[in-house]
């Protein structure tokens, strides 16, 4: 049976997820689990993938982004119903929950046109307020530095500027430098998101590959 579970986002992510730029994740296993796995142990992977928390193939994911319970004038949005029943994202499309709703975002917004909004962490979003829905389309179990160029292009790196190097964006959006390898800016943006913790990319953490596509919720 089918089942559906959580999984976090930052606004960058979430623009590559629409855009279908971004088909891969990868997750950092617990490192008091991945620390007793043999890399070289099939059943060992095999084990992992059993215990995967986001699923198998088939299985799907819905997205948590930040939020607000705000709704952002000229969007569509029908006046007359309680605050409590849409959800603003940062791009300023609307959620509506009953009947369920997206207003697709402005192309454009006037000055100061979030200033009055307070954000929400992605971990609070509801199930209703989720505009991204993703189906698992495989699993793997692997270490971080098995990645290869293409998986770190599924991962939402991308070309420079230059159309030489490759970059990638922090959880803010900022670029992350250039390098020569997409695999080198996939961990710019580990080391950011990580630091010197446990699963930094020095110290090889095992991870879970997810792959997906994008459905309707």
């Amino acid at each position: 049976m089918m089942k559906e579970r959580p999984i976090l986002f930052s606004a960058p992510m979430v623009r590559a997820l629409l855009d279908g730029t971004k088909t891969q994740t990868l997750r950092a296993i617990k490192p008091e689990w991945w620390r007793c796995l043999d890399p070289e142990d099939e059943d060992d992977r095999a084990t992992a993938l059993e215990r995967c928390p986001y699923g198998a193939p088939g299985d799907r994911l819905w997205v948590r982004e930040a939020f607000a319970p705000y709704r952002m004038r000229g969007t569509g949005v029908p006046s007359g119903i309680a605050d409590a029943d849409y959800a603003c994202l940062k791009d300023g499309t609307q959620v509506w929950r009953s009947p369920p709703a997206v207003f697709p975002c402005l192309s454009e917004y006037a000055p100061g046109a979030f200033d009055g909004v307070r954000w929400r962490p992605s971990i609070h979003m509801p199930r209703w307020a989720s505009r991204t829905t993703l189906e698992i389309v495989g699993v793997r179990v692997e270490q971080l530095h098995d990645i290869s160029e293409r998986d770190a292009i599924a991962d939402r790196v991308e070309r420079a500027n230059d159309g030489i190097g490759w970059r990638s964006y922090d959880t803010q959006g900022d670029v992350l430098g250039a390098y020569m390898s997409a695999r080198g800016a996939f961990f710019s943006l580990w080391r950011a998101i990580h630091g010197a913790a446990s699963v930094s990319a020095s110290a090889n953490p095992w991870v879970w590959a997810l792959t997906f596509r994008r459905v309707q919720p």
